[in-house]
């Protein structure tokens, strides 16, 4: 890590390997691959989601916005998108003049081949992400996540769909004793 690319990376990730390297007395190589607000059906392949009955939902949901999002979908949803972020600048400016807080801007940049967010389409994060990792002696896993895949009305699907994620990628890594750790 440098000064340059620390403010990027996760403090817990950061703090946890430094704490694990001088507890090993080893170097610790991290890879970060978070997305804030990311939902668990980002992080599983298909074939697996298709597993978890919360989860096939979502995919069939999203199979069915897929199927009517063309590019012109996408060129008025970002002609959207940059208007409301040239409004949003804008405000950013009138509140530094006024000395006011500045506006958050927190509509999701479209993508032109998904009608969600990188957060939420399935399979997204982890055909990026986790699958080109696939077969690296990865020696453990630290997972910082939750909120946005916990639902107060069904909190025994935020269990089955942690056990999947963790199952999942011990399948890919090789390694069915990988630990995994959930902060």
């Amino acid at each position: 890590s440098t000064q340059k690319n620390a403010p990027a990376f996760s403090a817990v990730g950061y703090t946890f390997g430094e704490r694990l390297a001088k507890d090993i007395d080893v170097p610790i190589g991290l890879i970060y691959t978070a997305l804030g607000a990311s939902c668990m059906q980002t992080w599983m392949p298909e074939e697996d989601l298709v597993k978890i009955p919360a989860l096939s939902l979502i995919l069939k949901k999203f199979n069915e916005e897929k199927k009517g999002y063309t590019k012109d979908t996408y060129k008025k949803k970002l002609a959207e998108y940059e208007a409301a972020y040239a409004k949003h600048k804008k405000d950013v400016e009138e509140a530094k003049k006024n000395k006011k807080a500045a506006p958050i801007f927190s509509m999701p940049r479209p993508m032109e081949n998904t009608p969600w967010p990188a957060y939420s389409t399935p399979c997204y994060l982890y055909n990026a992400k986790i699958a080109p990792l696939a077969g690296l002696p990865i020696k453990g896993i630290l997972w910082y996540q939750g909120e946005s895949a916990f639902d107060a009305n069904y909190p025994e699907c935020f269990e089955e769909k942690f056990r999947a994620i963790v199952d999942i990628w011990r399948r890919n890594f090789n390694n069915p004793e990988l630990p995994f750790l959930c902060v």
